[in-house]
């Protein structure tokens, strides 16, 4: 098969998001991929699956694989299978790199000086939870958003519970491979230890979904953005650091 130049290949939200569906599901298998799984997946008929398969074929992103079926009785038959190409992969992970540092540095100023002006604010929370998901965004602007809120509802655990730091553990998780998506489960637990008070049961609801999204959204990061979202989280917990020494010196 041909191979085709990366720069001319176009592809749209929908092409990327099975591509993507195929490619998380080819790397968590290390096998070829059947259509009707990425249907099931992202909630769609399996003709439909089958014909966006055609269509990512055709741009040379993905290859058809066939597979002998083993069966109990007779020779077995071939099943139609799907495994990403090498330029399927990269076209991908191109598509969600293409943040500039210039960029980048845009978004994170201005959501970290939004943050230090807002602090423990509620309606900042939702304000974040709600930017991820009203339109397509970049991975690493959905991640930076939710995990801002992540950390606001983990400040708000923090003021509550004496001789605890859930920042320090933060801080220390987010150095390993696991820590980003560790804080997730962080956040979602401080909303969730207010179980006894009258809390604001849309905002856990958001939250809960969230947490889909972001991991979603790391899921499609490369070692670059992982290092650039580590790098803003630890800006954000110092930022917050801070303004409590202060308040307290003040106090």
């Amino acid at each position: 098969m041909e191979k085709k130049v990366l720069s001319t290949i176009k592809l749209t939200a929908r092409q990327k998001a099975f591509l993507a569906e195929l490619v998380k599901l080819y790397k968590e298998n290390q096998k070829p991929v059947h259509y009707t799984k990425v249907a099931s997946n992202l909630g769609v008929s399996k003709f439909s699956a089958y014909d966006m398969m055609r269509v990512l074929m055709d741009k040379g992103l993905i290859n058809r694989v066939y597979v002998l079926e083993k069966e109990v009785n007779g020779p077995g038959r071939s099943q139609v299978m799907f495994a990403p190409t090498p330029e399927g992969e990269e076209a991908l992970t191109s598509e969600y790199q293409g943040i500039s540092t210039k960029e980048w540095r845009r978004f994170r100023r201005n959501l970290l000086n939004k943050l230090i002006r807002n602090k423990f604010s509620p309606k900042l929370l939702h304000e974040l939870l709600n930017s991820s998901s009203e339109k397509e965004e970049h991975p690493l602007f959905v991640a930076a958003n939710i995990s801002a809120a992540f950390v606001i509802a983990i400040t708000d655990l923090k003021r509550r519970v004496r001789y605890v730091n859930p920042y320090d553990a933060v801080e220390k998780m987010i150095g390993g491979e696991a820590g980003l998506g560790t804080l997730a489960g962080i956040s979602l637990g401080a909303m969730l230890a207010r179980a006894g008070e009258e809390v604001d049961g849309d905002l856990v609801y958001q939250i809960y979904k969230s947490v889909e999204r972001y991991q979603d959204a790391l899921s499609k990061l490369g070692d670059e953005n992982k290092r650039r979202l580590k790098n803003f989280l630890k800006e954000v917990i110092s930022a917050y650091s801070e303004s409590e020494r202060e308040a307290a010196e003040a106090g």
